[in-house]
Formats: structure tokens, C-alpha cells, sequence
């Protein structure tokens, strides 16, 4: 449990395959997903919730938001956009 983002990939992974993503409410990672439209939830709402299953809408929205912001086309422009950046120093 840590307040620095760890485990991106895992995460991601998560979210492509419906899994219930719990993070900290302290997370830059957790307040960057849900400001992207990700379902996610804190883990300090275990207590008073439990351990939650994602419907399947949830599920969806995770995984079009996951493709839409860390798909191969989305990467691929902004490492073009990159290199047009530095090109042009």
C-alpha cells in the first residue's frame, strides 16, 4: 500500500479485464483515473463497502478509457508528437 504509483502495467491490465481496481485515496494514480472516467475505488471504502464486483457498463467504460488513453495508436502519436517537439528545439 503506497501513496507513489506503482504497478501501472498490473493496473492497466486490471482495468482491460474488468477487474475492481482498489487504490488509496492518496494516490496521484487513483485522482489521474478518476479524472479520466476510470471506475475505480479506494481502499479505504473496503471497510465500509467490502470487496465489490464491477458491472458489466463499469467494465466496459475501464476498458475504452484504457484503449482510448493507453492504447498502442494513442502512445504511437504522442511519441510522434515528441520527437516533432524535440526536432524543432
Amino acid at each position: 500500500n503506497h501513496y507513489r504509483q506503482q504497478g501501472l502495467g498490473n493496473i492497466i491490465m486490471g482495468l482491460l479485464t474488468g477487474v475492481t481496481i482498489y487504490l488509496s485515496e492518496r494516490s496521484a494514480l487513483f485522482s489521474y483515473l478518476l479524472e479520466n472516467g476510470f471506475i475505480v475505488h479506494t481502499i479505504e471504502s473496503i471497510q465500509q463497502q467490502g470487496i465489490t464486483v464491477l458491472n458489466e457498463d463499469s467494465k466496459y467504460i475501464n476498458k475504452q478509457n484504457c484503449i482510448s488513453i493507453f492504447g498502442p495508436e494513442t502512445q504511437h502519436q504522442r511519441v510522434s508528437n515528441l520527437i516533432k517537439l524535440i526536432a524543432n528545439l
